[in-house]
């Protein structure tokens, strides 16, 4: 069975289904961004453990999330798209090919042992989300202020 979809039909239904994975988007980076501001000491031991980047002061950690919640937002609203989009998918690849995070993968899925790692598998999720938004940032319009654009 076949359906003939116009193109201005596939694209008002791509740029709803774009709009809903860039709120997603938002809410994971933005709540993380959230955590390091008001529980730094608590995130820069994460990035002891899982980047190996140890001993970040506290202040350096608040900056650091005001900075990623300013790049969050940016995404949500549509604004320097190419730009922000970009940041937001380098951060998701860099999380996603982490040495602890592989190395989880591998032992939960292979050797069949949990890893206290697991749930950061969702990083393969949104590294999809994260490539989708910026891949496909032109198409992206319903609620986008398209400010900074090329």
């Amino acid at each position: 069975m076949s359906t003939n979809i116009n193109d201005d039909d596939l694209r008002k239904r791509l740029s709803f289904s774009l709009l809903i994975v860039r709120v997603v988007t938002f809410a994971v980076f933005g709540a993380y961004a959230y955590g390091t501001i008001i529980r730094p000491l608590m995130n820069s031991d994460q990035l002891g453990k899982i980047y190996y980047i140890s001993g970040m002061p506290s202040g350096v950690m608040v900056v650091l999330g005001i900075i990623q919640l300013i790049i969050a937002i940016a995404v949500l609203l549509g604004v320097y798209k190419k730009i922000t989009r970009g940041i937001l998918l380098v951060l998701a690849g860099l999380s996603m090919i982490m040495p602890t995070y592989l190395i989880g993968y591998f032992t939960a899925t292979i050797g069949g042992v949990p890893h206290p790692a697991i749930l950061y598998f969702t990083n393969f999720c949104l590294f999809a989300c994260a490539f989708m938004i910026f891949k496909l940032r032109d198409i992206d319009t319903i609620a986008s202020l398209n400010i900074g654009d090329e």
